[in-house]
């Protein structure tokens, strides 16, 4: 870890600064370090002083949100991504720039009506995502509020890390628990993106796989598709689209690709905990 200082000048409403990190010199919010870095820089005391690795892999975004007279940076890399926070508690949660995006997560069935809504879900931006991930929709919860199709409501109780795979039949939460992750997958249709609105969506096919810590998987509620096959009347297409998903969702456990059995996940959860520190253990 490398050490580097900056001074600031505040005149006429407007803000200049040097930075100097590892012998390099950045001007203002726009210039970088060797590849890109682009802040805010909110400083109401006299100095500072930044923590930040010697290498710079990827991008570099930081706000810094200065509100005493030395308040210090430090600099977290996953994957070749640097992500900043800031480490002081007197500043408050609202000094803190947050690189997560606020989702909706809502299942339908098959003819229409909502399932099951997951209130908050942070999305994991696919540059703090390692390479495996970046084509997948990653998101993270804690005790977040869910609501039922008969209106019923109750709160997750532990954290959780949903993916969704594009083209794919089936999503995955790994769910992280005291006695390790249990995996709780999902037959449902491939993922649609609402970006504009924050909200993710897909139908749910009552199938379900756990994959419980020691290994050993489970197939639930086969009683529940057959009695949905019928009532709601599936096409021998989806019938055909379910049992392929299901099939490639057993070969993906099988092979022990991530997000299966990838202590990378208690790591995201903890660098995500870092940001949001309100959200109840």
């Amino acid at each position: 870890m490398h050490w580097a200082r900056f001074s600031c000048s505040y005149a006429n409403k407007s803000l200049s600064a040097k930075l100097h990190f590892a012998g390099m010199m950045a001007s203002g919010p726009e210039k970088g370090f060797g590849i890109r870095c682009s802040a805010l820089l909110h400083f109401f005391g006299c100095k500072g002083f930044c923590r930040a690795p010697r290498k710079y892999r990827n991008d570099c975004e930081a706000a810094l949100h200065f509100r005493g007279r030395i308040a210090y940076l430090f600099a977290v890399a996953i994957g070749g991504k640097i992500c900043f926070s800031i480490n002081k508690p007197s500043l408050g949660k609202e000094s803190v720039m947050r690189p997560y995006t606020s989702y909706q997560i809502k299942s339908f069935k098959h003819d229409g009506h909502l399932h099951r809504t997951w209130l908050v879900n942070w999305r994991i931006p696919p540059e703090m995502l390692d390479p495996e991930y970046r084509d997948m929709y990653v998101f993270i919860n804690c005790h977040t509020r869910i609501i039922e199709a008969d209106g019923k409501e109750w709160t997750s109780r532990v954290p959780g890390i949903s993916f969704f795979i594009p083209q794919c039949w089936y999503n995955i939460v790994a769910l992280l628990e005291e006695g390790g992750v249990r995996y709780y997958c999902n037959i449902a249709s491939p993922p649609y993106h609402d970006q504009a609105n924050h909200t993710m969506t897909y139908i749910d096919y009552d199938l379900d796989v756990v994959v419980w810590p020691s290994g050993e998987t489970q197939l639930l509620d086969e009683h529940e598709y057959e009695i949905h096959k019928r009532q709601y009347h599936y096409s021998s297409t989806v019938e055909d689209k379910v049992q392929s998903g299901l099939q490639a969702l057993r070969a993906h456990i099988a092979s022990g690709n991530p997000p299966f059995g990838d202590n990378r996940l208690q790591e995201y959860y903890r660098v995500w905990r870092t940001y949001f520190p309100e959200v109840p253990e």
